[in-house]
């Protein structure tokens, strides 16, 4: 058991490290900011709630895919989230936000149940300053969240990977 839990927290740290250092991406790509933004040119992606507020799609036909710079309406980003990085047509997310990694572990408790997500594997790892939590929904989707805390800089780090069927 503990090597297990070694192995998976070696895994949160080199995908936290990998994100930090930009993963070899091409140039990062922004979301819009929402209104009120007053942060000083930082770019938030859309809350779950702008994001659905848009236009309705009619019931017969699959809700469309969102533009490659927007968060799919079912992975919520917090507010205040900034420097938002969404590359891969929203299957791979990063953000900062200005929250410890409880506060961000209990933000996702909190939305991903009412989004069809629920626990898959392991269950949610929170050590220390690194947290990450697995997801699934009822089509087979899997959602994967990590974090860590900059206990110098007081933001945590926030990298989603989503696999869609």
């Amino acid at each position: 058991m503990k090597k297990r839990f070694s192995i998976l927290a070696l895994l949160v740290l080199l995908t936290l490290v990998l994100a930090a250092c930009g993963g070899g991406s091409a140039a990062p790509t922004s979301a819009p900011a929402p209104s009120g933004n007053s942060g000083g040119g930082e770019v938030a992606a859309p809350t779950a709630a702008e994001s659905s507020a848009g236009g309705e799609s009619a019931a017969t036909e699959p809700p469309a895919p969102p533009p490659a710079n927007e968060a799919p309406a079912d992975v919520p980003l917090m507010d205040g989230a900034y420097d938002v990085d969404i590359q891969r047509g929203g299957t791979q997310i990063t953000y900062k936000v200005d929250a410890d990694v409880q506060t961000v572990v209990d933000f996702y408790h909190e939305v991903l149940p009412p989004l069809g997500w629920e626990i898959k594997g392991p269950p949610d790892s929170v050590v220390g300053n690194i947290a990450s939590m697995l997801r699934k929904n009822a089509t087979d989707e899997q959602l994967s969240i990590n974090m860590q805390y900059n206990p110098n800089a007081q933001f945590t780090v926030v990298t989603i990977a989503l696999s869609r069927k």
